[in-house]
Formats: C-alpha cells, sequence, structure tokens
C-alpha cells in the first residue's frame, strides 16, 4: 500500500526512531502533507536541529522537516512560524477540519457531538445558559517521569480558587495522552472536589472550545485554535523551570506570547487576571489585528 501510495498524510514527526526509516522510504514520489497540530513548532522542527545532539534523531527530522510538500497551519498567524519549521514546503493556514466547528456553524450539523460525554457538556451548557462564566483549563502533557508532581501542585489551587468564584464555573481538561498517567486520577478527584466540570480526557476539545469566555493554559498548543473564539487566553506557568528539565525549551521567535495573554506564575495572579479578562473584549481576533500584535505580523 505504501508503494502505491500518492498522498501521504502525516499526524507526527515520524521520523525519530530508526526502525521506521525503511517503510517511509517507500513514500518517495508521494505527495507529503503534515498535519501535526502545534508540537511541530515545539521540538520537532527544523529550529530545533542545531541543537540536537542525537545523530539519529538530527537526521530523522532533517528529513522530516525538508520532505514535506505541504504543511497546514492553525491559522494565518502562524504561517511565517510554520514556513521556518517546513522549509520547503507550501504552507496552507486554514488549520485543522475540525476548526470549522468554530467558525462555520452555519455548514457544520450536529454529528460533531458524537462521541461526547453529553452529561458532562450538556451541564457546561446549562451552566453558561444560566449566565455563569465558562473558564476552559487545558493543562499540557507531561511524561511520566515528571516525578515532583510540579503538575499537580501547580493546577490544583489553581482550580480549588477559580472555583471558589461566584460567577465562574471551572471546566477542566487534560492532555489525551495523560490519560494513563497516574495525574489523571488524582486532578479528576480534585476538580471534582473543587465542583469542577471533568471533560474526559480523552474527547474533542472543539466542542467545548464554543462553550468556554475564557482559555486558562501552560504549554499546550491548544490556544492557537481557541484564537478563533476571539476570548481571552490566559497563560499559567509556574513550574516553568521544572517543565523544562522534562521537555525542551518552549519558544516562539516570532512573537511575544504575552501578546496573546496575560503570563500568570501563582495563584493570587490567575485569579486577578481571570476576572479581569472576563469583563473586558478579548484582544485577539482570528488574524490578530490588535496594535501590539498587528507592528509584529505587519498586517
Amino acid at each position: 500500500m505504501m508503494l502505491n501510495a500518492q498522498i501521504a498524510l502525516y499526524g507526527s514527526n515520524d521520523f525519530v526512531d530508526a526502525d521506521r526509516w525503511f517503510w517511509q522510504s517507500c513514500l518517495d514520489g508521494a505527495i507529503r502533507i503534515q498535519m501535526w497540530h502545534g508540537i511541530l513548532v515545539k521540538d520537532a522542527c527544523a529550529m530545533f536541529l542545531p541543537r540536537t545532539r542525537n545523530f539519529s534523531y538530527f537526521t530523522g527530522l532533517l528529513y522530516d522537516c525538508y520532505m514535506i510538500h505541504f504543511s497546514i497551519a492553525e491559522n494565518i498567524v502562524f504561517q511565517d512560524v510554520y514556513q521556518s519549521n517546513f522549509p520547503n514546503s507550501q504552507v496552507l493556514p486554514f488549520g485543522s477540519v475540525r476548526n470549522d466547528i468554530l467558525v462555520r456553524k452555519d455548514v457544520v450539523s450536529s454529528l460533531w457531538r458524537l462521541g461526547l460525554d453529553r452529561g458532562v457538556f450538556n451541564a457546561i451548557e446549562e451552566a453558561k445558559v444560566s449566565g455563569k462564566k465558562i473558564v476552559l483549563c487545558c493543562p499540557t502533557f507531561r511524561q511520566e517521569y515528571d516525578t515532583s508532581d510540579s503538575y499537580i501542585k501547580s493546577w490544583a489551587p489553581a482550580i480549588l480558587s477559580l472555583s471558589a468564584q461566584p460567577d465562574i464555573r471551572i471546566a477542566f481538561k487534560m492532555h489525551p495522552i495523560v490519560k494513563h498517567f497516574s495525574h489523571l486520577k488524582r486532578m479528576m478527584h480534585i476538580s471534582k472536589t473543587a465542583g469542577a466540570y471533568c471533560i474526559p480526557a480523552s474527547q474533542d476539545i472543539h466542542p467545548y472550545y464554543n462553550l468556554a469566555d475564557c482559555l486558562i493554559t501552560d504549554y499546550s498548543w491548544v490556544w492557537a485554535d481557541f484564537i478563533l473564539c476571539e476570548r481571552p487566553i490566559i497563560f499559567y506557568r509556574p513550574d516553568l523551570h521544572t517543565y523544562t528539565q522534562t521537555r525542551d525549551v518552549i519558544s516562539y521567535p516570532f512573537f511575544d506570547i504575552t501578546d496573546v495573554g496575560p503570563m500568570c506564575t501563582n495563584t493570587h495572579d490567575i485569579i486577578k487576571h481571570t476576572l479581569s479578562q472576563l469583563e473586558q473584549p478579548s484582544i485577539l481576533t482570528p488574524h490578530w489585528t490588535g496594535p501590539a500584535i498587528s507592528s509584529r505580523f505587519g498586517q
């Protein structure tokens, strides 16, 4: 099948392990389309190559970065970032097909509700209709060998403090990969104790974007899609030093992350900025036309 393939869709970097190289070499001649969400601008891109000491990993990334014909960016804001990651590719900044849920409600049927935990989704929807502000909290993936518990120590007090605010309801969703780790049960228990809505980790996050009045995340790339909702985004990174010990340092050379939303490093700040952001219009638009951002992108 691979020898006959005319188009290859990539959902990840597929050249980390040497035993995959043979199978991928069978795709020579096929049009390669990279649809890897977010992570490619963190640690699997052309900009990462000079910092890679492992020769096997380096050559794999090199091949993956330069052999892609088309790459799909979340939106036009990230077109330059993707172009740097895949220098030989044509960047198509129309995002995931799932983004239609956020921007084309007129053509999206009710089929997107299939597979959702209807009990959780309906409860969040009812809270929103009743006038509550829905704050969607989405931490990023943490490795199993992150034994410092910085993840729990960071998010547990934030969830408890945010849930205590009278006009706010918290919807908490962990990264899908975390579903096998001990973090899951502990954070789900803490969230339920606080009265937060616990969205199953395995579910698609996109339907819940539409219900959220504000997004709080740490290092996750979910904010790149949430921009399309034109609602406030807050970053919560109290454990940056610990995080960078188990994950490569994340940098976005084309823009300042604080132009997207306030950066918080403690519970006091997260409460202050959440309440403030919910009371004012978002500075974001799908094309980032705000003055601080437009000057960076020349728009």
